[in-house]
């Protein structure tokens, strides 16, 4: 995570600034509301997981579906008053939140009211474990106010992960290539 605007990369002229060699396309930025994490790093099951704000367009063709039959355009789902739909991938769903499709988890609303974060899809493992997408539309609509993007997917490699390290490095960045983070998952996994 990045104390910093990550919609500000998206210009050609700001990544070559950064020293990022990766077309914007590549560059999947996501907002970020903290909450319990979900993943098999913490025991228990978790009540409120973070939420990560994603546009649902920027994830076609990306991740494994386990059960997302309207591919990422169920994120946009119209589920009625106070319902947002979300995605998590099988860990999370399953161990974390002790949940499946169609469960619901409660997340306080911008306006201090209970709100239903609906799971209507589920991927396989992810580097995303411990969280649950959600329409970044819908985020800012409905849940109380974040930052700007303080998470990036970049597809392009460890070179490209290496320079993204470099390049924003003097602002706290921290860069986990997917291969170590899946790595750290899969080491508890195996344990249990």
């Amino acid at each position: 995570p990045v104390p910093d605007r990550f919609d500000r990369l998206d210009p050609a002229d700001r990544r070559a600034r950064l020293g990022l060699d990766v077309p914007g396309e590549a560059i999947v930025p996501l907002r970020v509301l903290d909450g319990d994490d979900a993943s098999c790093l913490q025991l228990g099951s978790a009540q409120a997981p973070t939420l990560l704000g994603v546009d649902p367009e920027a994830l076609e063709g990306r991740f494994l579906p386990v059960d997302l039959p309207d591919g990422w355009e169920a994120l946009r789902r119209d589920l009625g008053p106070r319902r947002i739909p979300a995605v998590g991938d099988a860990s999370t769903v399953t161990w974390g939140l002790h949940a499946a499709v169609g469960d619901a988890v409660t997340w306080q609303g911008a306006d201090g009211k209970p709100l239903e974060v609906v799971i209507v899809g589920v991927i396989g493992a992810a580097i995303l474990q411990g969280a649950l997408l959600v329409d970044r539309d819908a985020m800012t609509r409905w849940l109380p106010p974040v930052g700007g993007d303080r998470l990036l997917l970049v597809d392009g490699g460890p070179e490209a992960a290496r320079a993204l390290g470099r390049a924003l490095a003097d602002r706290g960045a921290a860069v986990v290539p997917a291969a170590e983070r899946l790595a750290a998952f899969a080491a508890v996994e195996e344990a249990y």
